[in-house]
């Protein structure tokens, strides 16, 4: 399923996502709660890791990212990744600008370490 919502991370019906997976959505949901979890915490966490991995990207404007996750508006995205962080798009990036420079191959290379490094630098008062 996560798969699936990597190529396309602005899909957001459920009944998509299952019927592509040849299941049908109460089959899906079940097997996601035995996993205890559910589709909207699979999407949102891979939404929010592409957000912060695309964030470092300085030559992406935020609206360009919105759009690139699926959002209607920048506004949605914002409120969105402030739910996840605790800060704006804009004050992450700020962040990310006082860290270590890396190019975007080795943050997608090393992106559990960096997501790491950059949401406590982010989230840190």
């Amino acid at each position: 399923m996560r798969r699936l919502l990597e190529e396309d991370p602005g899909r957001s019906s459920s009944q998509d996502v299952a019927a592509l997976l040849g299941v049908s959505p109460s089959t899906m949901k079940r097997r996601l709660d035995d996993e205890g979890t559910t589709f909207r915490e699979v999407r949102q966490s891979l939404l929010r890791e592409r957000a912060i991995v695309r964030l470092l990207d300085q030559s992406l404007t935020i609206s360009q990212i919105a759009v690139d996750l699926g959002y209607s508006d920048l506004a949605n995205f914002s409120h969105a990744f402030k739910r996840w962080t605790g800060k704006s798009p804009s004050e992450f990036r700020n962040v990310g600008r006082r860290g270590p420079s890396l190019s975007m191959r080795t943050a997608h290379e090393g992106r559990g370490a960096l997501l790491l490094l950059q949401m406590r630098r982010c989230l840190m008062p």
